[in-house]
């Protein structure tokens, strides 16, 4: 049978968020080669090994994915399968899926990419978790400060709530800073980070009950009962937070 044929009589796999052996053995079927080989604990170097052939059909897959995290497979098939950085870095651009600020950032660990286009991949994700990416990159790789607070400040998805109180704990960023990120977040767990800030970093417990009544999303139930366990919040209170989360599930 060819490839043509093949591809007829196997169904196309769906790009996936993590790349198992299952997906590879879909993948490698589809595109009409003997997966009788692979074993569970193949990645992708062994892949890249056995099938080299396939490197650019695997490139277009991964170019025309609606689904999944084809920005983390680009940097892998860099890293494993010798597609140029030029490939990865502009299939990491144009996703609209998945977590391309992360894949970015081992692009820039690993792969030489530059500080620049971290920067702008981070600053401009709309999915995955942009956020993180700006803590990492700011504590770990000299990125400036500044420059992750406005990240995270402008953060479409993730948990920059909970960044911004790592930010202010670890990082050097000032307890207001963290404090009117934490109050304003609409994406992220308001309540959890609020909870740390009042136990771990000098923040009201008065302040700490306000983000928690008005969080809407979130670990809410755990933050009201250890603010009452740990924080002096009254019994009463942590009940009636607890008490509203059960109504508004219905």
């Amino acid at each position: 049978m060819n490839t043509e044929d093949n591809n007829m009589a196997i169904e196309k796999p769906v790009c996936p968020q993590y790349f198992t052996a299952d997906f590879w053995r879909k993948l490698i079927a589809y595109f009409g080669e003997d997966i009788s080989i692979i074993q569970d604990n193949w990645y992708w170097k062994e892949f890249a090994e056995y099938f080299p052939h396939l490197k650019e059909k695997i490139e277009k897959y991964f170019e025309e994915a609606q689904t999944g995290d084809p920005a983390w497979a680009a940097y892998l098939m860099h890293k494993y399968y010798g597609s140029s950085r030029e490939w990865a870095e502009k299939i990491i651009e144009n996703t609209q899926i998945g977590n391309p600020a992360w894949a970015a950032v081992e692009m820039y660990k690993y792969c030489g990419s530059s500080r620049e286009w971290t920067e702008k991949i981070i600053e401009n994700a709309k999915t995955g978790d942009s956020s993180w990416a700006a803590y990492f990159m700011h504590k770990f790789w000299g990125f400036s400060r500044e420059w992750a607070e406005k990240v995270i400040e402008n953060a479409k998805t993730g948990d920059s709530a909970g960044v911004a109180y790592l930010m202010h704990r670890y990082a050097g960023s000032s307890k207001e800073w963290a404090e009117k990120v934490i109050e304003n977040d609409k994406i992220g767990d308001a309540a959890w980070a609020a909870y740390n800030m009042c136990k771990y970093c000098g923040s009201s417990r008065e302040w700490a009950e306000k983000v928690i009544e008005n969080a809407t999303i979130g670990d809410i139930f755990s933050a009201a009962y250890y603010m009452h366990k740990y924080c002096g919040s009254s019994k009463e209170w942590a009940v009636k937070v607890i008490k509203k989360i059960k109504f508004n599930k219905g």
